[in-house]
């Protein structure tokens, strides 16, 4: 398992890094669930990926590295959003960000709450490269 950096804030904004061997550090957007590619942790290379982050900013504007995942152990970043009827339509935000690596998720919420939890073993599959292209 791998260490996660407990917060005292109760308010937090979240974004994924991933950070290469031999290139720049790819960062997505604050809080961004939309549609831009440059901006999606999912388009990104995973060639010389050397480790996944999930990072929260404080109200301070204080960067905090929350989870610290090996590259070759991670799998993907689930945003979690909640569902609210509003004026008979369903209004959907986010409400935290998942780091999924091979044996666990790490859920960080914008309230500051902090969620491990093992892999269930029907979720063990063969669609993550595991840091290959």
């Amino acid at each position: 398992m791998l260490k996660v950096q407990e917060s005292e804030h109760s308010k937090l904004r979240l974004r994924w890094r991933f950070e290469y061997v031999s290139k720049p550090a790819k960062y997505g957007g604050w809080d961004y669930t939309g549609d831009d590619e440059h901006l999606s942790a999912w388009r990104q290379s995973r060639e010389g990926l050397l480790a996944a982050i999930l990072e929260a900013k404080t109200p301070e504007g204080i960067i905090l590295k929350m989870v610290d995942c090996p590259g070759s152990d991670f799998c993907n970043f689930q945003w979690e959003m909640e569902a609210r009827m509003s004026g008979g339509h369903m209004a959907y935000r986010h409400v935290g960000l998942t780091l999924v690596s091979r044996t666990h998720r790490y859920t960080i919420y914008c309230n500051g709450q902090i969620e491990v939890k093992d892999r269930k073993q029907d979720d063990h599959d063969n669609h993550y490269e595991y840091g290959k292209v």
